[in-house]
């Protein structure tokens, strides 16, 4: 029996530990990598789109769009901004104490089976003992995450120029010919936050 509750103490240990794991890179390096990320594919696709603007359209209407858009002035979007930080900075606190909460849940459990089983939760040598065990297994994980996330996600190209360039024909185009647009259901989500930032619906 003993036994039996020094392997539900170890799972239980290893559960909370890679749970607590995830969250926290989530909301660290996982959000810093996705935020970068973002910002690339959208200047990649935003200089795609206009580099094929400039081909395809005569030098006058190129002229008249750099006179246009010279005189164009970005909104304040400071509230907006604020809004959207305050957020997910709540959201992150409930996060963290979610994490914290099922820290000491987790914790409390396995050290009442080893005080009632007779077991030590770590021993002389950290490395052998049930929590030793489990920080050199996460490491291994965070070492991974770290990686992948790094090396290998932030470069996959999630945002297709051809598919953003057709939104934005198709929407010009019903703009063009007095049509209201909305976005049927089976339209995927670029296109559908692409023709709402572009103010065509």
């Amino acid at each position: 029996m003993s036994k039996i509750q020094k392997d539900i103490a170890n799972i239980i240990i290893n559960i909370v530990f890679v749970a607590a794991f995830i969250g926290i890179f989530f909301f660290t390096w996982g959000s810093y990598i996705e935020k970068n990320v973002v910002q690339e594919q959208v200047n990649n696709v935003m200089i795609s789109l206009f580099g094929d603007i400039k081909n395809v359209l005569p030098a006058e209407y190129t002229k008249m769009i750099r006179f246009v858009v010279a005189d164009l002035t970005a909104p304040d979007m400071s509230k907006e901004d604020a809004a959207v930080a305050d957020s997910n900075k709540k959201l992150m606190m409930k996060a963290f104490a979610l994490i914290v909460f099922v820290l000491i849940i987790g914790m409390s459990i396995a050290l009442y089976l080893s005080k009632k089983n007779d077991f030590q939760l770590v021993d002389n040598s950290l490395l052998y003992g049930i929590i030793g065990q489990n920080l050199f297994i996460l490491l291994f994980i965070a070492l991974t995450e770290f990686s992948f996330l790094t090396f290998l996600a932030r470069n996959f190209r999630s945002a297709d120029p051809n598919v953003i360039r057709r939104a934005i024909i198709n929407s010009l185009s019903n703009f063009a010919s007095g049509k209201t647009y909305s976005c049927p259901p089976q339209q995927n989500a670029t296109k559908a936050i692409l023709y709402t930032a572009i103010g065509l619906e």
